[in-house]
């Protein structure tokens, strides 16, 4: 005899990758595009499907063809569906890349393999942009070959030929996280800070967060003014402009009551155009920003007061969902609805 359980919920799609947390483990999980079948729009994914042992990124995806009514059922492999277990903190075998471009944003060439979009990468061993090596980036892209981390931009650097890149399969444990600042500026925010960090960040206005820009001027130039300053957030996602990191996933940024308005262009390090501190600078600490703050919701959630949110253990078992008009998480604004499974065998 066999038992199951079944979970079911359903979300608005914000057009990116959307992790879902679950409270047993799964076998199988279906999802949904609600908004799609009810606008009967053709030739795009409405129903997705996986099941255990099938790859990272991977799926099944039903849709209607363009010009008529049939069903078309395919195997998609990536923007697919990704098992998730945030407490395994081993690391994967390390993946050898061919290059990395001194572009806006870069882009790295991968024969082997490739990331999942939206996953988080960190690099090792690069022969050229060594200022990149050790940090974690979220993948913004990836297909034909090469991905891209959208989240700093490397113009004006010395390309990468080999190195190595692997995937980090967890995020930190404890809420709230710190992050990698990558690029500051003050353009669209009436010098306001507009800070950008290299992995995907959960920061909400209002919250608390500490800037750390350890090394002094010699690697941040008139930016190490900011190192220790307590700052609260005003916003999020703002556009980008100019010289800022083109993410293809949306504005990774937030912005800060801190005027850095006086501070001069942040892409200007040792008198070269450069967007982050070159490989000269190597070895040096990255920026951060720190949140310091609670949140709330969590707190409340938890039961928990004070400052105790930031030591929440927040890991979990569930699925992250790759989106797009191809992908179980969907578009912006499409409701989604999942329902996924645990088969148990009972003697």
């Amino acid at each position: 005899m066999s038992n199951t359980i079944i979970e079911s919920g359903s979300f608005t799609s914000k057009g990116a990758i959307t992790s879902v947390a679950l409270r047993s483990d799964l076998d199988w999980m279906w999802t949904y595009n609600y908004t799609k079948i009810a606008a009967n729009v053709l030739n795009t994914g409405y129903q997705f499907y996986w099941q255990r042992g099938m790859a990272d990124a991977a799926g099944i995806e039903y849709k209607t063809a363009a010009a008529d009514a049939s069903i078309n059922m395919s195997v998609i492999t990536t923007a697919g569906f990704t098992l998730l277990d945030t407490s395994d903190k081993e690391l994967p075998a390390r993946v050898a890349l061919e290059g990395i471009t001194n572009a806006n944003p870069p882009a790295v060439t991968s024969a082997e393999s490739l990331p999942a979009l939206g996953s988080i990468v960190r690099f090792s061993s690069l022969t050229g942009q060594t200022q990149l090596g050790g940090i974690d980036f979220t993948v913004t892209a990836s297909g034909g070959g090469a991905f891209s981390i959208g989240n700093i931009s490397m113009l004006n650097t010395t390309a990468t030929t080999p190195g190595y890149w692997r995937t980090i399969p967890f995020d930190s444990s404890f809420y709230p996280r710190r992050r990698a600042i990558t690029f500051v500026s003050s353009s669209t925010t009436a010098g306001r800070a507009k800070i950008y960090m290299s992995v995907t960040h959960t920061i909400t206005v209002g919250e608390k967060v500490r800037l750390s820009f350890p090394g002094g001027s010699d690697v941040w130039g008139n930016y190490a003014q900011l190192d220790g300053r307590l700052c609260t957030v005003l916003a999020t996602a703002e556009d980008r402009a100019g010289a800022e990191p083109t993410n293809a996933l949306g504005d990774n940024n937030i912005v800060v009551d801190i005027d850095v308005s006086g501070l001069g262009d942040w892409n200007v390090f040792g008198g070269v155009v450069a967007a982050y501190p070159l490989s000269s600078s190597v070895p040096f600490t990255h920026a951060q920003v720190i949140p310091v703050g609670e949140d709330l919701g969590i707190a409340n959630a938890s039961g928990l007061s004070g400052l105790a949110d930031a030591t929440i253990d927040t890991d979990y078992i569930g699925m992250k969902l790759g989106a797009g008009a191809d992908g179980p998480a969907g578009a912006e604004n499409d409701v989604i609805y999942w329902t996924a499974g645990k088969s148990f065998r009972v003697r």
